[in-house]
């Protein structure tokens, strides 16, 4: 009898700022660009220390901005895959992104330059795990209703061996806050100071 996958999955965000500019109220800064780093972590608590991310998922409303790796948009409702060796398998575009970078904030969320202040961006995400001696798996998600027989769960399981899956439906949820900046100010047409 062996157990089931041991390990956790953790989810962290970084700040992001409207019109990604942390610097846009002052004329006479630099352009200080602010991506937030979007960050999944894999805490191994197998005694062999060799489960691994296989599939993330991620899905969001693109209108405020988009999630990227190495300036390549992750278009919502793209699953990244990985070998066991954490290299990025598919889709085409990704050639780099290890499972280790999605630890270290390769991914980030890139505002777009006329986003909307104080804009939540709700990012969902399925993240499957295997554990590669016993081909045991756990589909850990923030979206509701994801089951082993739904599609999403079906996409992001199939290929895996496991009959009986575990699907942890607990995953943090995950707002990806664009933080307020006040506005350049500009020079109005009677010479007041205006903003925009």
């Amino acid at each position: 009898n062996v157990a089931p996958v041991q390990s956790v999955v953790g989810v962290t965000i970084g700040q992001v700022f409207e019109g990604n500019d942390p610097n846009q109220h002052d004329p006479n800064a630099h352009i200080a660009n602010s991506e937030g780093t979007i960050k999944f972590n894999l805490t191994n608590n197998d005694a062999d220390n060799d489960e691994y991310i296989a599939k993330v998922y991620l899905n969001y409303d693109n209108s405020e901005g988009n999630v990227t790796f190495n300036g390549t948009v992750v278009a919502p409702g793209t699953v990244l895959s990985f070998g066991v060796n954490g290299v990025c398998t598919g889709p085409a575009g990704f050639a780099g992104l290890t499972a280790d970078g999605l630890g270290n904030g390769a991914l980030k969320y890139t505002p777009n330059s006329g986003s909307d202040s104080d804009v939540d961006v709700k990012i969902n995400y399925a993240v499957t795990v295997i554990d590669p001696d016993s081909g045991d798996t756990k589909l850990t998600t923030n979206i509701d209703g994801v089951t082993s027989d739904s599609a999403l769960g079906r996409q992001m399981l199939a290929g895996t061996v496991d009959d009986k899956p575990i699907i942890d439906g607990t995953g943090a949820k995950l707002d990806m806050t664009v933080d307020a900046v006040a506005d350049k100010p500009t020079a109005a047409a009677n010479g007041n100071a205006n903003t925009m």
